[in-house]
């Protein structure tokens, strides 16, 4: 079994507009139930993560009733022996 570590390089979604009070567009990672990360908007300078078990989700959810382009995600991801 190993652990899964994911470094994020390029996190840019669609983040709160001027009239609206929450993210219409969210990118999570989670594990167990947890997020470890939740947000929208651009991510500058982010961390890396590795999970505690073998998993983790990651989840993009989209509540636009648009499509706004934006760059969107790019992560890489690999095992690591559990010690």
């Amino acid at each position: 079994m190993e652990k899964v570590q994911i470094r994020l390089l390029d996190v840019s979604v669609r983040g709160i507009a001027p009239l609206e009070k929450e993210c219409q567009d969210v990118f999570a990672i989670s594990e167990f139930g947890l997020d470890l990360v939740r947000t929208c908007g651009d991510i500058w300078d982010p961390p890396i993560y590795t999970s505690v078990g073998d998993q983790l989700n990651i989840t993009l959810t989209v509540t636009s009733p648009h499509i706004f382009p934006k760059r969107g995600l790019l992560f890489h991801y690999k095992g690591k022996p559990i010690n």
